[in-house]
């Protein structure tokens, strides 16, 4: 979940930089740039790009392995200073 409203507020967040006045794919003619959003987010193309994996698996595990490791570190700390 938290990937696709990243990926989609990038979506935006760049449409809207652009301003939405770039001509619009198949000859859809350049509207407000609310109205070209929506019609943009519909297209299956954008929605096969959105759901590629951009990180390999390994990369995430590894990210996770580390993270749970600093997170162990700092509790045993936590702990030892308790003692």
């Amino acid at each position: 979940m938290t990937r696709f409203v990243f990926k989609s507020l990038i979506v935006a967040g760049a449409f809207l930089f652009f301003g939405g006045h770039l001509p619009m794919p198949e000859g859809r003619a350049g509207g407000t740039p609310a109205a070209n959003l929506m019609t943009s987010l519909a297209d299956p193309a954008l929605i096969g790009l959105l759901d590629e994996r951009a990180v390999p698996e390994f990369v995430v595990a590894a990210a996770e392995e580390r993270a749970a490791a600093i997170a162990h570190r700092f509790i045993e700390g936590v702990e030892a200073g308790r003692r």
